[in-house]
């Protein structure tokens, strides 16, 4: 049996009665929420690799600065 679910929120709404719950849904939802949850923690460690690549890239910019700036002199 299928039943149109969506997202309110914090929470996952199925449109059906409550007994259909548990002898439906529950396992289709379980999955969705652990496959969720992988996603994200798939999303959530590129985005901290992304992050830190770019603080890394804007600390060798601005070293490169800072020594580029230390050698030349205009006096």
């Amino acid at each position: 049996m299928w039943r149109h679910a969506w997202i309110e929120g914090r929470y996952i709404v199925i449109d059906c009665v409550p007994e259909e719950i548990e002898k439906y849904h529950l396992q289709d939802l379980k999955q969705d929420v652990m496959n969720s949850n992988r996603k994200y923690v798939q999303w959530a460690t590129q985005a901290a690799a992304q992050q830190a690549q770019k603080a890394q890239n804007q600390e060798q910019e601005r070293l490169r600065l800072a020594d580029l700036g230390a050698k030349l002199k205009f006096d």
